[in-house]
């Protein structure tokens, strides 16, 4: 506040001299119509700027700049007006000395009544309490919020914008709360259940990871390719040491990335310290007997002769299996070239899609087989698909499936 009010100070000085100046020479009077005419653009310019201030467009400060912004204007009209300067009379003399007395005082007692000054210092109160943290303007925006979800608690898209304003301080207990709300209120919208699982995780290291996993099941299952659930689930399953699940979920958004350079230097680091961590706890294992693979589906993936023509030079195949009983959710994934058919690949729980619905949980499961010609994991028109009859794994965990027709 001292420092506004030594700048209105000078502002005030600043004018009051220019009237002086100005009051001080008597301008001819040919001069005067244009005098006049200045006069009275100041004062509608003056008008301007207050309804301005009352409808909330600029702030006090503001005001007061503009203020004496509009009267140096008008003293510049007037300096080009003025004739040479006249012999000084005692009545401007005195009129000089009362403006210099009661202009001051007018202005304070004016703008301590109906101006903005408790609001200034008010603000600016808050202000020097919150510039260590650097978040004055966030805090009164956070405040405004609040309030408005408080009038309308069931304003989704205010809860989500409160919980990422929140994250981006670094709050991600009240971050929790507010996305718990959106999620409570919309729970189809897999943003907003990715963003209650990540605050979750930052607020609750330890004792929600349970939960935080089921959410980012929720999230795949609503958006199978949903980047924010796919990168925490891998940071999860790192966590978790299950490397390998990490490394195909990071070889999956560097697929996404080709383009950004930063971004595939970035997952190239993390698959390299999974494949690293996955080489130090499979080293003992190699010096004995192979491990077992009896949590696994071995699958033999051929193609149908009469498709052969059909049979795209690039795109994907993609090679899964799914719960006989439950949401369509692939519950493991192989990806493989066209090229490479016929080929065997191996399902299990290395390569699910999320940790909390994985093969291992399911008895009876269905096998698809499925060549994408853009690449692109939803079915399409011209599409050539192999589907299975559901069998329990673990009983017949080798497989044969042919790819026999085309959607």
């Amino acid at each position: 506040m001292n420092t506004f009010l030594l700048a209105a100070a000078l502002l005030l000085l600043l004018v009051l001299l220019r009237l002086w100046w100005t009051l001080w020479r008597q301008p001819p009077a040919e001069r005067q119509v244009e005098i006049d005419a200045n006069k009275a653009l100041y004062q509608e310019r003056a008008a301007e700027i207050e309804r301005q201030f009352k409808a909330g467009e600029i702030a006090a400060d503001d005001k007061a700049i503009l203020d004496a912004e509009n009267a140096r204007r008008l003293l510049a009209e007037a300096d080009q007006s003025h004739a040479a300067a006249n012999t000084h009379s005692k009545r401007n003399t005195i009129l000089v000395l009362a403006m210099a007395l009661l202009l001051p005082l007018l202005a304070g007692v004016l703008y301590s009544q109906i101006g903005a000054y408790r609001e200034v210092q008010h603000w600016q109160n808050l202000n020097a309490a919150d510039m260590q943290h650097g978040e004055s303007n966030m805090r009164d925006a956070l405040l405004l919020l609040r309030t408005r979800l408080h009038q309308d608690p069931d304003d989704v898209e205010g809860w989500y914008m409160l919980g990422r304003s929140y994250m981006s301080l670094n709050r991600p207990q009240e971050a929790m709360q507010a996305f718990a709300n959106a999620y409570r209120i919309d729970r189809q919208e897999p943003d907003y259940v990715v963003a209650y699982a990540q605050s979750m995780r930052m607020a609750d290291p330890e004792g929600s990871l349970e939960q935080v996993d089921r959410l980012l099941a929720e999230a795949l299952h609503l958006q199978p390719e949903h980047e924010g659930a796919r990168i925490l689930s891998a940071y999860r399953a790192l966590e978790r040491g299950e490397y390998q699940q990490a490394i195909n979920s990071f070889r999956w958004l560097r697929e996404r990335h080709q383009q950004d350079s930063s971004a595939t230097q970035a997952i190239d680091q993390l698959i390299a310290e999974a494949e690293q961590k996955l080489k130090a706890e499979t080293a003992p294992a190699n010096t004995s007997e192979p491990a077992a693979t009896a949590n696994a589906i071995e699958v033999r993936v051929e193609l149908a002769p009469e498709l052969q023509e059909k049979l795209p030079r690039a795109g994907r195949v993609f090679v899964y299996a799914k719960a006989e009983q439950g949401p369509p959710m692939p519950l493991a994934v192989a990806v493989v070239e066209p090229s490479s058919l016929p080929t065997t690949v191996t399902l299990s729980d290395q390569n699910a899609m999320n940790p909390a619905f994985k093969l291992s949980d399911h008895q009876r499961v269905q096998l698809i087989a499925r060549v994408s010609a853009s690449g692109k994991v939803e079915p399409a028109a011209g599409d050539l698909q192999g589907d299975s009859q559901a069998f329990d794994w673990r009983q017949a965990p080798k497989q044969t499936l042919v790819i026999n027709r085309s959607l």
